[in-house]
């Protein structure tokens, strides 16, 4: 098994679509699915191998068809590396800050976060730690991604766009806009791909080059 660390950068604002974008509801994803990025991937690869039918491609069967590739999603980038989703398990002390933002400094005991799955499923008797929480008034942190090395709330760069929307002829309709929310230009995602054999792995270096 190998994994290849897939890096993506947005040049322009990236709209990532969470369900229906009819209206202004609309609310854009903070990373992209493993699913999406795959299907971006295959169309690079027909660019590349363009007179080449895919599905009589062994390579394209082996990165996107076969299962030898697992596409992972691609998070935010953080350093060393993609960031994680905050946990819905996850709550601080309503006295407390949640989470720091990303590269902010802090002094222990500044803030307070806990696991009410280890809450609930730790050893018997309670430990200290778990007595001490209970009286605690904890609340959620909401979504949102967090560097797994340093625990940091990671900011996310969005930017909203209003367009006026067209009629049949290509015109303005009165009174009639759309927006829709995007990630930045200028985001870092970072995609773990899982590869079953060498030869996927080389492919896929070779394709995303």
């Amino acid at each position: 098994m190998k994994t290849v660390l897939l890096t993506c950068e947005a040049l322009e604002p990236l709209v990532l679509t969470d369900g229906s974008a009819e209206s202004m509801a609309h609310e854009c994803l903070g990373y992209i699915p493993g699913n999406m990025l795959l299907g971006a991937m295959a169309v690079v690869w027909k660019q590349l191998h363009r007179g080449q039918n895919p599905d009589e491609s062994p390579q394209f069967s082996r990165l996107f068809l076969s299962g030898d590739v697992a596409w992972g999603h691609a998070l935010p980038a953080c350093a060393p590396g993609p960031a994680m989703p905050i946990p819905a398990s996850y709550r601080h002390d309503k006295d407390h800050d949640a989470l720091p933002p990303e590269g902010e400094a802090f002094e222990p005991g500044e803030y307070w976060v806990a696991n009410i799955l280890t809450l609930r499923d730790g050893p018997e008797p309670p430990s200290p730690w778990q007595n001490a929480a209970a009286s605690r008034k904890l609340r959620r942190l909401g979504q949102g991604f967090m560097n797994p090395a340093t625990l940091h709330r990671l900011a996310e760069r969005r930017v909203f766009n209003i367009h006026v929307a067209l009629g049949e002829q290509r015109c303005a309709r009165d009174g009639q806009l759309y927006g829709y929310s995007a990630l930045a230009r200028g985001t870092r995602l970072i995609s773990r791909i899982l590869c079953r054999s060498a030869a996927a792995a080389e492919e896929l270096l070779n394709l995303a080059r």
